[in-house]
């Protein structure tokens, strides 16, 4: 239910920031939000590679 919250504000706050910043700033953010994701991703899955963690 948390996640479900944190998720639904999120998406209903996307609108109010293209309002604010416009179609090409927005895309700005989104992509930089996205890469910095896959790239904290990336570094969480390297390090669950190199310390051998395989799940609970």
């Amino acid at each position: 239910n948390l996640m479900n919250a944190i998720m639904g504000s999120g998406i209903l706050g996307l609108a109010y920031v293209m309002a604010n910043t416009g179609v090409f700033g927005f895309s700005f953010l989104l992509l930089t939000v996205a890469l910095l994701a896959s790239y904290s991703v990336h570094l969480l899955l390297s390090m669950c590679i190199q310390t051998a963690y395989l799940g609970p």
